[in-house]
């Protein structure tokens, strides 16, 4: 159409100027009647053009509300074609989550017939099978259930009622069972707290672990009899106390110093090394059973003065080192031998020894041989309970934590093998916690057939500390009088090949 319209311009336009043109010659006195006539002519054929670009143009507006119309059309349908689409997903959605309800419905009413068939009184079976009928039948079936529901947690707060009851009456006999029983037992700040010792007065008190008890504490039972008996090992861990009041009492009451003496000390140590206890009131258990006699000669020599004996000879036997039944397991010359601090400040972790003595740790497993790991630091302990839960991941939480501890935590237990590591390993000779002798005391006595040592010797040997050095030279001169008790980390792999 716009090809035709500019076609009739053209020819309008040329038809124009020829007209213009025969108009001017048309003037002329002897042709002018004859031009006139051609003037005429293209005159007509001018208008038919004219005549022919309307109409062209008519068609032209036609054409173009006809495609307007056409494009109204097409765009509603498309924007009813996409509100279609929409329709259809939220219809998909709809079938999709009525589904899942009617797989949930049909479960629950699955469980409601085992329900029916195990407890008596709940609502019959065929409701169940029949209730995906319709939403009333299901409404009056949930219905019949939460009823039955109410009437079982009515009857179950009449049971636990009645059970309180018994068992308030059954406490109310317990002064009178006490007072007739020979043995009590009790903490020490139980025996004072509990009402059931209330204005009870015993013939004996008999205090374990005496050794680790602080002096108030202990006074508690003291006071309910007339004679006590106190057992325990001052030479192993002693009360817990804080440093921090120990200190203060120290530098802000300088006239008690004693008293931080007594919250150090146990009652049952100040009696053992006071002088004027009578000998007859003091016994010690001199003879042990439990550990091989080169670890029970060098603790006796160590910290009780030679008193302390061997009752049973124990024939050595190990999987891995059949030489000694104690070993040192020195990472002296060891890459990265070095402790590392705990992010938070609060503990030392060092992770060569970690990974070793995770090592003898999986080797003895693999034996089926069980072992304990005792470490001075609580944050070494997570680290090597992180590096086994790592490599075998069969190991269970609880039993991570009962064969992976500090020394404090160890106290009162024993296992075939124990491993002891160190921990510190430092150019400057620091050692920490172990300056405590009575723990490592309570590590070394752990062990009934094997003790493993893992630490850095120069480290031990260095320190400032000259008791803990004297002891670490002794233990070291013990364990190299045999060939096979000491040897370096590098060689370990060599003893522990399965």
């Amino acid at each position: 159409m716009n090809a035709r319209l500019h076609k009739a311009a053209q020819w309008a336009g040329t038809l124009r100027r020829r007209l213009e043109g025969l108009q001017k010659v048309s003037q002329a006195p002897l042709i002018g009647p004859f031009f006139t006539l051609v003037a005429e002519q293209i005159d007509r054929e001018y208008h038919a053009t004219a005549e022919k670009y309307h109409s062209a143009m008519q068609e032209m507006r036609q054409s173009r509300e006809s495609l307007h119309r056409l494009w109204d059309t097409y765009h509603h349908f498309v924007t009813a074609g996409e509100k279609a689409l929409q329709l259809k997903h939220v219809v998909v959605q709809a079938e999709e989550s009525l589904a899942e309800v009617h797989a949930r419905i049909t479960r629950t009413l699955d469980d409601l017939t085992r329900f029916s068939a195990v407890f008596q009184g709940a609502p019959p079976i065929h409701q169940t099978q029949s209730a995906l009928s319709s939403p009333e039948a299901l409404d009056a079936l949930m219905w019949e259930w939460r009823k039955w529901h109410e009437l079982m947690l009515r009857r179950r707060n009449l049971l636990m009622e009645w059970r309180e009851l018994l068992q308030t009456r059954h406490q109310a006999l317990y002064p009178a069972l006490i007072r007739r029983a020979d043995v009590v037992g009790a903490t020490c700040i139980g025996i004072a707290t509990d009402v059931r010792f209330d204005d009870l007065e015993f013939d004996m008190v008999i205090a374990d672990e005496a050794g680790q008890i602080q002096v108030m504490d202990l006074l508690v039972p003291l006071v309910r009899a007339r004679r006590a008996v106190l057992v325990g090992d001052h030479l192993q861990l002693p009360p817990v106390v804080e440093q921090e009041i120990t200190q203060k009492i120290r530098d802000n009451e300088p006239e008690n110093q004693e008293l931080g003496e007594w919250l150090e000390k146990s009652l049952f140590e100040l009696l053992i090394k006071r002088q004027s206890t009578p000998a007859s009131n003091k016994v010690m258990l001199d003879t042990q059973y439990r550990m091989p006699r080169q670890i029970a000669d060098f603790i006796s020599e160590q910290f009780y003065g030679g008193n302390y004996r061997t009752g049973i000879e124990i024939v050595h036997t190990d999987a891995f080192f059949t030489g000694s039944p104690m070993v040192f397991v020195d990472t002296m010359r060891a890459e990265r031998h070095y402790e590392q601090r705990s992010e938070d400040a609060q503990g030392y972790f060092n992770p060569l020894e970690a990974r070793l003595i995770s090592d003898l740790v999986l080797a003895y497993q693999s034996k089926g041989i069980r072992s304990g790991v005792i470490v001075p630091y609580k944050k070494q302990a997570e680290v090597i309970r992180r590096e086994l839960r790592r490599r075998q991941p069969g190991f269970s939480e609880d039993e991570l934590n009962n064969r992976v501890a500090s020394v404090d935590s160890f106290q009162g237990k024993e296992e075939d093998v124990i491993i002891f590591g160190f921990t510190r390993s430092n150019s400057a000779g620091r050692i920490g916690f172990l300056t405590e002798l009575r723990r490592l005391n309570v590590s070394l006595t752990r062990a009934r057939h094997q003790l493993v040592l893992v630490g850095d010797s120069i480290t031990l040997l260095r320190t400032l500390d000259e008791p803990f050095a004297r002891l670490m030279k002794s233990l070291l001169d013990s364990v190299k009088k045999n060939s096979k008790g000491y040897f370096y980390a590098d060689e370990l792999p060599r003893y522990i090949q399965t």
